[in-house]
């Protein structure tokens, strides 16, 4: 049986970074508060945790390639540090 529940993860202001999450884990939104960038998603408490790859660019700054077999999954965009940032999941396909 599914134990659904909404979490909050921080992201750090990196490029690229990989956070610990429910496999099956649903993105709802990013948002900032108090002064940090957080992403919120409904997950199952039952499934197995896995790294998921998160990157966060600037408007106007350059994105970098992907790496063969991936793709970017828009998440959201935030208004932080006087800039606008964009978040993206990185989908393994």
């Amino acid at each position: 049986m599914k134990q659904q529940v909404i979490y909050k993860y921080p992201l750090a202001m990196l490029d690229r970074q990989e956070i610990l999450m429910s496999s099956d884990a649903e993105i709802l939104t990013a948002q900032t508060q108090e002064g940090k960038i957080f992403i919120w998603a409904l997950v199952n408490k039952t499934a197995a945790i896995e790294k998921v790859s998160f990157e966060i660019h600037g408007t106007g700054n350059p994105i970098p390639d992907l790496q063969e077999g991936e793709r970017r999954q828009w998440v959201g965009t935030v208004q932080i540090y006087a800039m606008v940032w964009h978040i993206f999941k990185i989908i393994n396909i």
